[in-house]
């Protein structure tokens, strides 16, 4: 099952010396090293300062649909990919 996420961690209840989701490079490879789970794509465009900040691109299907605008505008994305990409 595809998954998108802006941080790699496990969801659920964080006891207080857990160090967060990790969001750097470095802290996303150690946290697939200590998982044991693989990935086949890391984006890494650093922290954004934004509360809104993700965009979500559905690219599973024969035509991306954008799920939800964060700071990549709808144009940005439908000329990054060449085509169309459509709002859901």
């Amino acid at each position: 099952m595809p998954v998108a996420a802006t941080t790699a961690d496990i969801s659920g209840d964080a006891d207080p010396d857990d160090l967060g989701p990790a969001v750097t490079l470095d802290e996303v490879h150690a946290f697939l090293a200590a998982s044991g789970l693989t990935v086949s794509v890391i984006v890494d465009d650093g922290v954004c300062p934004a509360a809104n900040h993700m965009t979500i691109v559905d690219c599973f299907t024969s035509e991306a649909r954008l799920v939800r605008t964060g700071l990549v505008h709808q144009r940005a994305v439908t000329a990054a990919l060449g085509r169309e990409v459509r709002a859901s």
